[in-house]
């Protein structure tokens, strides 16, 4: 089990300490306009042990309704390479079967799952991009 932590703006699990990604939000180029994608519920909430059966579960909306891609990816402690969750399109194998991506107002509730259970500290980053540029905040 992997204790999970993230302070305010990040979307990391893990120690508290290892706050290395941090949500942003930015334009992709000048005159963008609209509100940005937002993540928010993010569940377990900070210092909450990750069990290999606990879904991490997010809401990510957008009020002006034009999602270009949502992408969500995860990268576990002490592994190099980060595995993709969701691209856009589909579930990766790994979480195919335990995960959901469902409609509500405005966005996609998701649950995640991995098969085998989380292996170590996860660091979750999701990215959301709407149709003028914006990113989640």
């Amino acid at each position: 089990m992997a204790r999970i932590g993230y302070p305010v703006f990040t979307s990391n699990w893990g120690v508290p300490s290892d706050a290395n990604v941090k949500r942003r939000v930015y334009t992709m180029w000048e005159g963008t306009v609209g509100q940005p994608p937002v993540i928010s519920n993010i569940s377990p909430v900070g210092g909450t042990l990750l069990h290999p059966t606990t879904p991490i579960t997010l809401d990510i909306t957008d009020p002006d309704s034009d999602f270009r891609r949502i992408i969500l990816m995860i990268q576990f402690a002490g592994v190099t390479a980060p595995e993709v969750i969701y691209d856009g399109t589909s579930f990766s194998a790994a979480y195919a079967a335990g995960s959901t991506g469902t409609p509500i107002t405005d966005g996609i509730h998701f649950s995640l799952l991995r098969a085998g259970g989380w292996p170590a500290a996860p660091t979750f980053t999701p990215f959301a991009i709407d149709v003028t540029g914006l990113e989640n905040a």
